[in-house]
């Protein structure tokens, strides 16, 4: 995944989870964390995969909290690629970021793309089909 993909692609994500809010707020009644609400399991996850130690008070630091989704997303961009022979889209990544390693099959986070991560892609100026 190229760095302007995945820019734009964080760029839509933190416009989904806190409206482009530049100061980490807590949400899911305390659930979740920064700019892009990320969840203790997603850390724990990046950690088990990646060898590193984040922690949530990392999540607190926006380009921190990049850094996870990145490795986030590209390890389970790359689980898709293995298990459907497709390259992930904004869409599938988007879907994966909201529901977990396979929410991009999970009917409920269909709205979640297409209400909230698409019009944030827009205004960058990409595609939402871009692989």
């Amino acid at each position: 995944m190229t760095n302007i993909i995945m820019a734009a692609l964080l760029f839509a994500l933190q416009g989904a989870e806190t409206d482009l809010s530049r100061s980490p707020r807590r949400g899911d009644r305390g659930q979740s964390y920064g700019i892009l609400q990320i969840q203790q399991l997603v850390i724990e996850d990046v950690n088990r995969i990646q060898g590193t130690r984040y922690t949530t008070r990392d999540a607190l630091v926006a380009s921190t909290a990049r850094e996870i989704c990145s490795r986030y997303l590209e390890f389970w961009g790359a689980q898709y690629t293995r298990d459907t022979g497709k390259q992930p889209t904004y869409e599938v990544l988007a879907r994966i970021w909201n529901g977990g390693p396979h929410g991009w099959q999970h009917r409920s986070t269909k709205r979640y793309w297409t209400r909230r991560v698409q019009p944030y892609l827009k205004l960058f100026g990409h595609r939402a089909d871009v692989r």
